[in-house]
């Protein structure tokens, strides 16, 4: 079991904010995976991003309720492409403050033949430079 570590000062709070975790595009396998597998992949990879242990950064209700709203790309069987699990992390990164339904929108004024993993990538690039921009 995870143990909470709880800061103790102002500033510990703020580096504790700032210290997620990210998966980069070349962390994602190039092969479709089952959503056990995602959900696996996101914990393994990013599970200090909890608040708390308990937290869960995706389940299958989330997934499904994404793909109910339109904001993942059909899915063909029961696998998901790398552009699937590039949408769910961009998705998971933008509801930190954005609605889903902002973020449908966002999705929605994209391109059907946008790269994936350059916006992506574009995106972490834009996160690590505010972040770093903050005193």
């Amino acid at each position: 079991m995870m143990m909470e570590q709880k800061p103790s000062d102002w500033n510990d709070w703020i580096a504790r904010a700032l210290d997620d975790r990210d998966i980069a595009p070349a962390e994602l396998p190039d092969i479709d995976l089952y959503m056990d597998q995602i959900i696996t992949l996101f914990e393994s990879r990013m599970g200090g991003n909890r608040r708390r242990p308990e937290d869960k950064l995706l389940t299958k209700t989330m997934i499904n309720n994404y793909s109910k709203e339109g904001l993942l790309q059909p899915i063909k069987g029961k696998k998901y492409s790398r552009d699937h699990i590039l949408q769910m992390l961009m998705i998971y990164n933008l509801k930190q403050t954005l609605s889903i339904q902002d973020i449908k929108a966002l999705f929605g004024a994209l391109d059907s033949q946008t790269p994936l993993a350059g916006l992506y990538t574009s995106f972490l690039e834009l996160k690590g430079e505010l972040r770093d921009g903050l005193p």
